[in-house]
């Protein structure tokens, strides 16, 4: 009775795994683009699919998948990135023998997903920043949809949100993010601690307290500022802007609906709050070209007080990407000055939560490619804690699952010496990020069109020309992309 309750067993098994695999197959072919008239109808393999068997008995034999593929790498990246790469393809390889990968250097990835199968710029699979991902996925159309992919890796979950949202179109996700890359603070440590001793630095501090601090330390000491953060820098921007009610949703462009809404979804007020400290010189400084090109500022009155400080005072605060740092750091440590880094200052406005930019570098594959199983195996492996822990350490990032500990990973950080260092309160929690970059949700030439008034936001702000979403014209932003979209 025993024996016939095992082969039971076995045989529902059976007939429970071919089920899955067929849905796999067919949901795969069901994500789309929307309005795109392509649908991809090829199966996906992940390397999460088990068998359940019963013990003592044999479980159905499957056969190893095998197959080539290129792996392309815009020659932007740095030859540590290519090593990294390198030995992230050994790992798959000794899990995957059958699979053979060749990495291949070329233009950039945009070549590699359009070029023809064979051609020197041809790749499988991609390897690029997640700033493209919607330019490929969206305009171009060359990606193909991974969401059967992550979903049988169970890593959607564990992504960072700010990583998994800047690889995702229309809410189809198109790329797999790598690592995790967010905004901090750097700080001149010296004179924090000569004007503000004893004093917490960072933390769960926020805009309001950070404020403070900057206008105190502006007070004490007539050669700094208490920082200098630009609104052109898209994460400083980005940060501030995505403040959001818990009850809402986290986006503000619509693919589809090629609709850009800055003030529905997030409050204004921290940005109004950074351009209200900007009039006062000592506290935080804007960006030093803030009046290039728009006339000199008035003789008097906060406009002249801010050109002034940006002549005489030097920044006790900054704000970058983690990646970013080792330049700023390197200044520092030449002149003999401390440093340290802090999180970014959370929302005051009530009833929101905070966010932090961040920035990450992805896998995806090519729509075309007829070597679908071996390259969604591929992808795959760049999230699970193996691929990710052997990727990251080697390329002295950050991994982009937060269920890895960043300790571990914070010792190799690119070109930083981190010893002693408050890095590990800087990495935000994974619901409280959002991507770095405004292409990230929209055409390059709307992009570009936002860049431009965003360049002289703060300026028209501070001289009190113009209010801030006068500056940065929604409707403007979500006409164009619509003539954008229809004319394609």
């Amino acid at each position: 009775m025993a024996k016939k309750r095992k082969l039971a067993l076995v045989v529902i098994f059976r007939i429970i795994a071919a089920v899955l695999a067929a849905a796999g197959v067919l949901s795969l072919s069901g994500c789309k683009m929307a309005d795109d008239p392509q649908e991809g109808s090829a199966a996906v393999a992940t390397p999460f699919d088990v068998i359940e068997t019963t013990p003592g008995i044999d479980a159905p034999t499957q056969e190893p998948v095998t197959g080539s593929i290129v792996l392309g790498v815009p020659e932007r990246y740095q030859k540590s990135d290519t090593d990294a790469l390198a030995r992230f393809t050994e790992a798959f390889n000794e899990k995957y023998p059958g699979i053979a990968v060749t990495l291949r250097t070329v233009k950039d990835a945009a070549a590699a997903l359009n070029a023809q199968k064979g051609s020197d710029d041809y790749a499988d699979v991609v390897f690029f920043p997640g700033t493209e991902a919607f330019e490929y996925a969206y305009v171009d159309r060359t990606l193909m949809c991974l969401d059967e992919i992550v979903a049988g890796t169970g890593a959607k979950e564990k992504l960072y949100t700010g990583v998994f949202e800047s690889s995702t179109v229309g809410g189809k996700q198109y790329a797999i993010g790598t690592n995790c890359d967010p905004l901090v603070l750097i700080y001149d440590k010296s004179a924090t601690d000569r004007l503000l001793p004893g004093r917490a630095i960072g933390g769960e501090w926020n805009f309001d307290e950070f404020s403070a601090i900057c206008l105190e330390i502006g007070q004490a000491d007539e050669t700094l500022a208490g920082a200098q953060l630009d609104l052109t820098y898209e994460p400083l921007f980005l940060t501030l802007f995505r403040v959001y009610d818990s009850c809402e949703v986290k986006a503000w462009a619509d693919a589809e609906k090629c609709k850009v809404e800055l003030s529905k979804y997030n409050s204004s007020r921290e940005l109004e709050k950074l351009i209200e400290v900007h009039s006062y010189g000592p506290a935080i400084l804007p960006a030093y070209g803030v009046f290039e090109g728009t006339g000199n500022p008035p003789d008097s009155g906060s406009p002249k007080e801010v050109s002034d400080a940006l002549e005489t005072r030097t920044p006790v605060f900054r704000a970058a990407l983690m990646s970013e740092l080792g330049n700023i750091a390197a200044e520092y440590e030449e002149k003999g000055i401390a440093w340290d880094v802090a999180p970014f200052p959370r929302s005051t406005v009530k009833n929101t939560l905070s966010c932090t930019a961040t920035g990450t570098d992805c896998f995806d594959i090519r729509k075309d490619t007829d070597m679908v199983e071996a390259a969604s195996l591929f992808v795959s492996f760049a999230v699970s804690p193996e691929g990710q822990s052997v990727l990251n350490s080697s390329r002295g990032t950050l991994p982009s699952l937060s269920s890895l500990p960043v300790e571990d990973y914070l010792k190799n950080l690119r070109a930083v010496n981190t010893s002693g260092k408050n890095f590990a309160a800087c990495v935000p929690a994974r619901s409280e990020t959002v991507p770095s970059s405004l292409s990230c949700y929209m055409p390059s030439s709307i992009v570009e069109r936002a860049r431009g008034k965003m360049k002289t936001m703060t300026e028209k702000a501070i001289k009190g020309t113009s209010t801030l979403f006068d500056s940065l014209d929604q409707n403007d932003l979500s006409q164009r992309w619509t003539v954008w979209n229809s004319s394609r």
